[in-house]
C-alpha cells in the first residue's frame, strides 16, 4: 500500500540528502545538544561527513541501512527550522516505522511545527504498509510527551541506560570485606 499521503503544511516537504544533511545537523544539535550523547555527537559529525560528499553516495549499499535519512523538513523563512526522520524497519514480516529526531527550532517552537511534522510521517507510515510506529521521548521534555499523548501514542516501556566506562581488568576478582571472592 504505497498510496498518496497528506503533508500537513505547505511548508513541510521530504528530506533532499544531499541538499539537506547540513542543515538537519545543525538544526539536530542545535535542539539537542544539552542533552546529546557521544553517539548522538557522532551521528551529527556523520551527517556532515556525508553532506560534504565524503561518502561518495551509492558506493556503499550497506550507507542506506547505516544512516536513515528519510522524512521531512519544515521549511520557512528559507531555513530548515523543522525535521522528522523516519526509519524503517521489518520483524516478523510487518513493517514498522521509528520516528526520530523531532526537532523544532527554539525561535519557531508552540507554532504546531512538531505536530504537523508528527502527522505527516505517521500518515506517510499508515499509508507505506505500517503496522505500528514507533518514538522515543526524553522522561524530562513534557512538552514532546504531551504532543505524542493527543497524537495517540501511548507509553510502552520506559528505558534506562546504564553505562561503565571504568575499564578495569573485571576478570580480576575483588576483595570483599577481606574476603578473596572467586
Amino acid at each position: 500500500m504505497n498510496g498518496p499521503f497528506h503533508f500537513y503544511s505547505p511548508n513541510i516537504r521530504p528530506i533532499l540528502k544531499r541538499k539537506d544533511l547540513t542543515a538537519i545537523a545543525n538544526l539536530v544539535e542545535l535542539c539537542f545538544a544539552d542533552t546529546m550523547d557521544p553517539d548522538g555527537r557522532d551521528y551529527i559529525k556523520h551527517l556532515r561527513w556525508l553532506a560534504q560528499g565524503q561518502a561518495g553516495w551509492g558506493a556503499n549499499p550497506f550507507e542506506q541501512l547505516a544512516l536513515p535519512v528519510q522524512g521531512f523538513l519544515w521549511e520557512e523563512d528559507g531555513l530548515i527550522v523543522g525535521n522528522l526522520t523516519l526509519i524503517p524497519f521489518s520483524s516478523q514480516g510487518k513493517r514498522y516505522y521509528l520516528i526520530a529526531n523531532v526537532a523544532t527550532h527554539p525561535g519557531y517552537r508552540r507554532r504546531g511545527i512538531a505536530r504537523k511534522l508528527t502527522l505527516t510521517g505517521l500518515d506517510y507510515a499508515r499509508t507505506h504498509g505500517a503496522v505500528s510506529t514507533w518514538l522515543h521521548v526524553r522522561d524530562d521534555n513534557p512538552h514532546a510527551q504531551e504532543l505524542y499523548r493527543n497524537l495517540g501514542f501511548e507509553e510502552k516501556l520506559r528505558r534506562t541506560l546504564w553505562q561503565n566506562d571504568s575499564y578495569t581488568d573485571l576478570a580480576e576478582p575483588k576483595p570483599a570485606n577481606g574476603v578473596l571472592i572467586g
